[in-house]
């Protein structure tokens, strides 16, 4: 029998999670007497390879999910005022890149610019599932609307 453990550590739902995961198989499976050691150790790089895609796959559903972008998730990104995303799309799909590297602290500068209450709604709804994952969020926003106001936990006048 061989088997392989090993601990994968991930960022999901805002907070690190640990998976412990085991393989075991057959010698016969490998026919271990005809298989060199180099070659077993890169098999089991590649098992563990893929159960860390399996494990990202989670990662970027549970991301676009936060963000409510979930619904679109295979559309073209496109040229900006030409096709794909709509800007206030396009401000979302930037916050979630901003997500890959799981930060406790993110800063964002006016995420709200350039969009129409409604789309500035949106966006700032998105930040605010960001924030319930006990993530820090810190926005600059001029002029934002009474309902994007009322929506921050603390408001600091500058």
């Amino acid at each position: 029998m061989i088997k392989l453990n090993f601990h994968i550590i991930w960022p999901f739902k805002g907070k690190f999670h640990s998976d412990a995961y085991s393989l075991q198989f057959p010698s016969s499976t490998f026919q271990i007497n005809n298989i060199s050691l180099q070659k077993l150790y890169k098999l089991f790089i590649l098992l563990i390879i893929i159960t860390i895609i399996m494990c990202t796959q989670e990662f970027v559903k549970e991301v676009l999910e936060r963000i409510e972008l979930d619904r679109i998730k295979d559309a073209l990104v496109g040229i900006p005022g030409v096709n794909g995303l709509s800007t206030e799309q396009r401000k979302r799909l930037t916050v979630a890149v901003e997500l890959v590297a799981n930060p406790s602290i993110i800063f964002m500068d006016e995420p709200t610019s350039g969009l129409d209450a409604r789309a500035a709604a949106i966006v700032m709804r998105a930040v605010k599932n960001i924030v319930d994952t006990g993530r820090t969020v810190v926005c600059t926003i001029h002029q934002p609307s009474i309902t994007i106001f009322e929506s921050f936990d603390e408001v600091k006048k500058v």
